[in-house]
């Protein structure tokens, strides 16, 4: 039995709260845990009740009831029934009814978000008389939303139109659903979802809060009277902040513009501009920093096109976006208390995509799997990304849009003048437009070269058909002074290949991209896939290094810069094989890209850099298989792997102290350690290992040659390479060694300086062959007692 003076209490204070709580939500919790309190004891306490309920709002709008799961608000509506069983709520309130009835519609939407059509199709047809079953033509309506909802918007839409006669309740469930369904297809630019989470001090111990949608919108206002920075107010309250401010979108609006600036763009010369944020329910609550990635998103589409950009990007507005974000576009994670009501917030609602920090994809996808334990009809993707710029390279999430040469020159134009005097500039400037769209007739791909910081395509007659910005850096690594590829270096696999991806008859270029930050020290490496037909990027990756390493405290750097890649038939299609290594650490992955969808179908982390890769078929099951050298870090020693496209994810052969985290050890077909000869044990200066720089295959031979550096010494004013060229079976059987002249050169000074006791000759190479290391999977043995177990 509740004490009847702590009930009175309850009641004071609940009522003297209710007036200071904006949320709907919040109220509804209030009220009900006070109905709990009473332990049945209702038609005693019937007056506090009736004060109560008549001081209760109804959901509003779709955002006010985002978040919550329709089970607790069924196990509401069977309280109200309980009440109504003692007390005829509905004899002596006017507002039961309106609040039941709210409480049945906010069930029927969630649950058709849920895509639980049956209980949905309950709630519908007792609500309206309507049934949700029938002929749909929701398969014609926008992709990018729930289809049931599209259903249930277009059977509202189709039962008002028919006036039949219903009661004036059922005529107002219509009428209000079609109008909440409204909203929720309503397409707004500018505009994305930012799940939150609401938490109350006052209820410190007794829950965790709430998760809920917030819509949040961006405004360009035009330029900014600032001349070094963007401004973007934001007219929104946020907790523990007095006024709406510009520092508080300082951060994202920065990271925007760093993006803008990176992303080659045409440059608009001293020219920020001046915008205005704002959230649909401007009183809720709203913590922390979590909206920030959002901003930034929304802030770079506009960027865009306020600078009147041809190329552009709509965020799709049924996403949510959550996550924090640094000025350099890195993406924080959010606060971990608050994932498990974010994760409700997005779960119970009707978007279709969430967007949250890579580094907490883990913690949030457990939520979300949990939820789809009990509602497994519910379809939400989950993308993490750990840039900002990832956001636009997936379509799911950011639509991609060109604009014709004529209107954009147009726009151009009219846009920086307006006098007539131009007018047979522009028709000239026409006409040479002109000539770009319609010519060349052939603008199929066939042949790739490099000048400047473009990456040019041409047709089969050598005319140029499309150039693309890869940065000065890009393409001074590939080439040489003269505007040619070096030979025999790992340009060989070089940065850009053609295919027909998309079956149109003509070639997509797949190309790499890398660029050194000297002023930040970070680096940017990522691979595109572009269609020239369709002037559009059809996907984009960043490279980015996703294990932890515990025992090697100095590694911090996350981005790899690509070195070569190449393209391979798989049974699942082609794909690329990208060689990326860290700049300033030891790692190397070698990453297995879709060509379609430019997802990443595993990944090889060698310990140590991996200076050059061969794709070629060696064992005679007609598909290539992967073969590399380098180096081992973890062994100071020369490396050579061989691996099988189909299994190769996983890490190297390595020591303790180099142990990753969240990757296991790679099925490698072979795996190599070359030791150094006395010569490299000599030289000065000493190297702290040798490095298996080049690999070639002899096809007619079916022989592998690897060219090892054992050392660089000064030598004729110049540095020399001191190197052993070791030959190999397919197995990496060794069948012969070789050395340069600087080698050779160096081996006799050493003997006669007293510093070795002999030249090394045929004797001494073919013992040298036995020492070489074979990885069997749990060990290295030497080369005699491996092949005599093999």
């Amino acid at each position: 039995m509740p004490d009847p003076i702590q009930v009175e209490r309850d009641f004071q204070e609940l009522m003297e709260y209710f007036d200071s709580v904006p949320s709907i939500r919040r109220r509804h919790q209030l009220f009900f845990d006070f109905l709990s309190s009473l332990e049945g004891e209702f038609r005693k306490y019937e007056s506090y009740i009736l004060q109560l309920l008549d001081d209760l709002p109804e959901f509003s709008s779709h955002l006010s009831w985002s978040g919550i799961d329709p089970v607790d608000i069924e196990g509401n509506l069977s309280m109200l029934e309980r009440i109504q069983s003692e007390i005829e709520l509905s004899e002596k309130s006017d507002h039961y009814s309106n609040i039941k009835r709210n409480l049945h519609e906010v069930s029927l939407l969630l649950q058709v978000c849920l895509g639980n059509i049956e209980k949905a199709d309950a709630y519908l047809h007792k609500l309206t008389g309507v049934s949700f079953s029938g002929p749909s033509t929701s398969m014609q309506a926008d992709k990018e939303w729930n289809q049931p909802i599209n259903r249930l918007h277009e059977k509202l839409e189709a039962v008002l139109k028919q006036n039949q006669k219903r009661s004036i309740e059922q005529i107002k469930s219509l009428q209000r659903l079609f109008k909440e369904t409204s909203a929720l297809i309503e397409c707004k630019d500018w505009n994305i979802l930012v799940p939150v989470a609401e938490k109350y001090d006052k209820d410190q111990g007794k829950n965790n809060g709430f998760g809920r949608l917030r819509s949040m919108t961006m405004e360009l206002y035009g330029e900014s009277e600032s001349k070094t920075n963007d401004e973007l107010i934001w007219a929104t309250h946020i907790y523990g902040a007095e006024v709406p401010s510009l520092g508080q979108t300082t951060v994202p609006v920065n990271a925007s513009r760093k993006l803008f600036e990176l992303s080659g763009f045409e440059r608009t010369a001293g020219r920020y501009y001046r915008g205005g944020l704002r959230f649909e329910i401007s009183a809720a609550i709203h913590n922390g920093k979590s909206a920030n990635l959002a901003i930034a998103a929304l802030w770079y589409s506009i960027l865009l096109k306020a600078s009147g950009q041809r190329e552009r990007y709509r965020i799709h507005s049924n996403i949510a976006i959550t996550g924090d974000i640094d000025e350099n576009g890195i993406v924080q994670s959010v606060d971990e208390t608050s994932i498990h009501l974010k994760a409700k917030a997005v779960f119970f609602s009707w978007a279709s995509i969430v967007v949250i920090p890579a580094s907490q994809r883990t913690p949030f996808e457990d939520e979300i799997n949990r939820l789809k334990e009990r509602y497994p009809q519910r379809t939400l993707e989950v993308i993490s990304v750990s840039r900002l710029a990832e956001i636009f390279y997936d379509r799911r999430v950011a639509e991609h849009t060109v604009q014709g040469r004529i209107p954009y020159m147009m726009n151009r134009l009219k846009n920086e003048h307006s006098n007539f005097v131009l007018i047979p500039i522009i028709i000239v400037l026409l006409l040479i437009v002109a000539r770009l769209i319609y010519g060349p007739i052939d603008k199929n791909p066939q042949n790739i070269t490099y000048e400047d910081s473009f990456l040019i395509l041409q047709n089969q007659n050598g005319i140029e058909v499309k150039r693309l910005e890869v940065g000065a850096q890009t393409v001074s690594y590939y080439t040489s002074s003269n505007g040619e590829v070096h030979p025999g270096t790992i340009a060989a696999n070089p940065l850009a290949i053609l295919i027909d991806i998309t079956n149109d008859g003509f070639n997509e270029v797949i190309y790499g991209r890398r660029d050194r930050l000297s002023q930040s020290n970070r680096e940017i490496s990522e691979i595109s896939a572009y269609s020239v037909s369709g002037d559009s990027l059809i996907w984009n990756r960043e490279l980015i290094l996703n294990y932890d390493f515990p025992r090697q405290s100095g590694v911090t750097q996350q981005e790899m810069l690509i070195r070569e890649m190449g393209l391979v038939d798989t049974k699942e299609g082609p794909k690329v094989v990208v060689n990326a290594n860290s700049f300033y650490y030891f790692q190397t992955i070698l990453y297995l890209v879709d060509v379609v969808t430019g997802e990443i179908d595993a990944e090889y982390l060698h310990i140590g850099h991996v200076r050059d890769m061969i794709l070629q078929d060696i064992n005679g099951d007609n598909q290539a298989e992967i073969l590399f050298s380098g180096i081992n870090n973890a062994y100071w020693l020369a490396a050579l792997g061989v691996l099988d496209i189909d299994t190769f994810h996983g890490h190297s052969p390595l020591t303790k102290d180099y142990r990753p985290t969240g990757i296991e050890p790679a099925s490698e077909l072979h795996y190599i350690l070359i030791p150094k000869t006395i010569v490299a044990e000599y030289t000065s200066p000493l190297m702290k290992y040798n490095e298996a720089k080049n690999l070639y295959y002899d096809a007619a031979n079916k022989t592998i040659r690897a060219l090892v550096e054992e050392a660089r010494i000064p030598f004729r004013k110049e540095f020399g390479d001191v190197m052993v060229s070791i030959s190999f079976e397919n197995d990496l059987k060794p069948i012969g060694v070789g050395t340069s002249d600087v080698y050779d050169i160096v081996a006799r000074q050493l003997y006669e300086e007293g510093e070795i006791p002999e030249i090394p000759d045929f004797d001494y190479f073919q013992a040298y062959k036995d020492s070489i290391l074979y990885w069997t999977g749990e060990e290295f043995l030497l080369a005699e007692e491996y092949f005599n177990e093999n």
